[in-house]
């Protein structure tokens, strides 16, 4: 599915999932994270806006998170990217800007994988842009 404009004219930020680097390379790029701190990311993304098929948030031990689906094949690549850089950081970014920089603490298997916490109102704004194939700002 292609990402659809925002407004008439107004295209939609991207939203994607990629490795951190601890360094800069000339394999990686930076993006700023939302409390202003630059993260190397490597440049070919693991998850693309396009790999989601839809999301929700849900409350998980005392924390808003965002649950987002798969395709069938992107699942079967993230599990494979998962167990082999287990203890790697990945970057969650939305448009330019790292949103989330989790750790890899086991293989994710299965269909959907969560990321947070998250406000409320974020989740459900970025669930939204999922469901929806756009990203409003």
């Amino acid at each position: 599915m292609a990402v659809q404009p925002a407004a008439a004219g107004v295209p939609c930020p991207t939203m994607l999932v990629t490795t951190t680097a601890v360094q800069a390379t000339s394999s990686t790029r930076d993006v700023v994270s939302s409390d202003g701190t630059v993260v190397h990311v490597t440049r070919d993304p693991s998850l693309t806006f396009n790999d989601f098929t839809n999301a929700n948030v849900t409350l998980t031990e005392g924390h808003f998170v965002l649950n987002i689906g798969l395709t069938p094949s992107s699942a079967k690549r993230w599990a494979d990217f998962t167990a082999e850089n287990v203890g790697r950081a990945v970057a969650f970014i939305v448009g330019d800007k790292v949103v989330r920089k989790p750790t890899i603490k086991d293989p994710i298997t299965g269909s959907s994988f969560l990321i947070g916490p998250f406000s409320r109102a974020e989740g459900q704004k970025l669930a939204g842009s999922i469901n929806n194939k756009c990203v409003k700002d």
